[in-house]
């Protein structure tokens, strides 16, 4: 017996190496692998901290059992210690919460925010002023209140073409922002969202309500027109075209009314590799017109 209850024992105080688990105002906090966690419900849990063990902070679909369905308020605030964030494998992240990433002076580079998320928090990435590229793929309607307000490096933004609504200081203060595509779907923009972006050129559709938010504010803007083989609408037909509608046939992004009127090339009212090829051809000059 008493061998029995040593062994007892000595699983039990493995258990306790494995995963801490830390009381915090009324919550409790658990601790494996240098992710500290919250339990939502079963099998999904919240980002609560990261203990710094390496400057990049990968969020994983799953730890343990559990999938990681949110990364919580506040939760990364203010950490000086990380330089990259990686998104990509969180497949049942569904939630980024309000200023999770705000002060993060060292992360760079892209962070890429995959189409399971539905709901971006306000000031989610505010000041983070090292970052250069924010791929948005999210199933989100709106870019919150301060999203990514006074992010000073940021270059390039990839909005989703469900966007309808870009709020309050959206992305000011970004003063390396030199161009932005704003899907046609966008049905309000408000005026501050792009305050102090005096290097800014809004590319839009005619008519559209990026276009009408242009001309009232006094943005300089570039109206996109239906070019066929220019999927990415920046006037110009290159490699990066074929490349979109590649990660469109993999279902890595999402396509809009326009992006799929210029892809399909070909005009069979699909858009396919056969299309990708056509549009290669017309740069290498073996075709000169679709």
């Amino acid at each position: 017996m008493k061998k029995l209850r040593r062994i007892s024992a000595l699983f039990l105080s493995l258990i306790l190496i494995a995963v801490t688990v830390v009381q915090i105002n009324a919550a409790t906090v658990y601790q494996l692998d240098g992710y500290s966690y919250t339990v939502i419900s079963t099998g999904l849990i919240s980002l609560y901290d990261w203990d710094n063990r390496s400057t990049t902070l990968t969020v994983p679909e799953k730890l343990g059992n559990n999938y990681f369905y949110e990364i919580g308020d506040y939760s990364i605030r203010g950490n000086s210690v990380i330089t990259v964030l990686d998104l990509k494998n969180a497949k049942r992240l569904n939630r980024i919460g309000i200023m999770a990433f705000e002060n993060c002076p060292n992360i760079s580079g892209e962070v890429f925010i995959p189409f399971t998320v539905g709901q971006i928090g306000l000031g989610a990435f505010q000041g983070c002023t090292s970052l250069e590229t924010a791929t948005i793929d999210a199933n989100v309607s709106a870019i919150p209140a301060q999203c990514f307000n006074d992010c000073t490096s940021l270059k390039n933004v990839a909005l989703p073409s469900m966007l309808s609504r870009i709020e309050k200081f959206a992305f000011a203060d970004c003063t390396s922002l030199e161009s932005i595509l704003i899907p046609k779907n966008v049905v309000y923009i408000d005026p501050t969202a792009f305050e102090n972006d005096d290097n800014l050129v809004i590319h839009c559709y005619a008519n559209s309500t990026a276009h009408q938010f242009a001309v009232e504010n006094g943005y300089k803007f570039f109206l996109v027109d239906r070019i066929l083989g220019d999927v990415n609408g920046d006037r110009s037909i290159d490699i990066l075209d074929v490349t979109r509608i590649q990660k469109y046939r993999a279902d890595l992004v999402t396509f809009d009314e326009a992006e799929l009127e210029r892809a399909d090339v070909n005009g069979d009212g699909k858009v396919t590799i056969r299309d990708a090829t056509l549009i290669q051809m017309f740069i290498s000059e073996t075709i000169t017109e679709f």
